[in-house]
């Protein structure tokens, strides 16, 4: 804080005054749908989760407990298979790089390729390079569709759990 505020005449004047209106224009509307939108999502986010529990709470205490001890369970669960997807995500961007890279030295070796007539081994070696890459793709589709399946699995078992306070 101490360097910045030694600096800050300093870093005001490294820009036009019409660059610091621009950008206060800019961050001014941003600040303003921050504070009317986010925000108050932010509070209905918290507020209706609790209201609903009281309201399913003075219905039927036994759903109300069993809700109350669930729903923590999903974000939780989503932290970590949401861990996992991203690790699985990394490793397919660090294969898909090694396959470009390997697919471009190939391209520039061409000739040499030729003389050596080495295109079959390297037809092979692209090929199981490439089903390599396949195989990661399917874990990441697989996660995220693992993900998603079980949120359904939550919402439905919400949405019945609700079904039954509206027949009782």
């Amino acid at each position: 804080m101490d360097v910045f505020a030694s600096r800050q005449h300093a870093l005001v004047r490294q820009h036009s005054a019409y660059y610091w209106q621009t950008l206060w224009l800019e961050q001014l509307s941003a600040l303003v749908n921050w504070s009317l939108e986010y925000r108050v999502q932010q509070m209905v986010a918290v507020i209706v989760p609790i209201v609903a529990l009281v309201v399913i709470f003075s219905i039927n205490p036994f759903i109300g407990a069993g809700l109350l001890i669930t729903i923590p369970v999903v974000p939780i669960f989503m932290i970590i298979v949401g861990k996992g997807a991203a690790a699985l995500h990394k490793k397919h961007f660090v294969a898909l790089e090694r396959l470009g890279s390997v697919f471009t030295d190939r391209l520039n070796a061409l000739s040499v390729l030729a003389s050596f007539q080495a295109h079959d081994k390297q037809t092979e070696l692209l090929t199981q390079a490439s089903d390599n890459l396949n195989a990661r793709t399917m874990k990441v589709v697989g996660v995220a569709f693992l993900s998603n399946s079980v949120l359904e699995f939550f919402c439905h078992a919400v949405g019945s759990s609700c079904s039954c306070i509206h027949r009782i």
